[in-house]
């Protein structure tokens, strides 16, 4: 069984947690007594339930690297697609259609994320 986990930015920093038996589980109380739940939810980012190449768990909002089938290297952000966890832009090479990233595919490295990270998708 897949973990259910998740991770917010709050003032700077990350909070990771979990919801067990409808507790929030690794939230500071002052934090969880701060947000509405309709803010938690639009503000946290799940765990995929895969890890990089190198052990890292994968959250939405991730950027990811990985080599392409002709020798080039892609970045793209880990997003919610089509029922299922995908990396944005990833193609299933043999039928040209989005594919199931993490099944098919799992040489990814985590790189950075969203938030603190939107420069490593421009080229130099």
């Amino acid at each position: 069984m897949r973990e259910i986990k998740f991770r917010i930015r709050l003032g700077g920093h990350w909070f990771y947690w979990g919801f067990i038996n409808g507790s929030f589980v690794g939230l500071p109380m002052s934090t969880e007594e701060q947000l509405t739940m309709q803010e938690l939810q639009n503000r946290s980012e799940q765990y995929v339930g895969f890890k990089d190449k190198n052990g890292v768990e994968i959250y939405k909002g991730d950027i990811v690297e990985w080599t392409d089938q002709k020798g080039e290297i892609m970045r793209s952000e880990v997003v919610w697609e089509r029922y299922m966890w995908n990396v944005m832009g990833f193609y299933n090479a043999s039928q040209d259609t989005p594919g199931d990233a993490f099944s098919e595919y799992c040489s990814f490295c985590v790189i950075g994320n969203i938030h603190e990270n939107q420069d490593l998708f421009t080229k130099n």
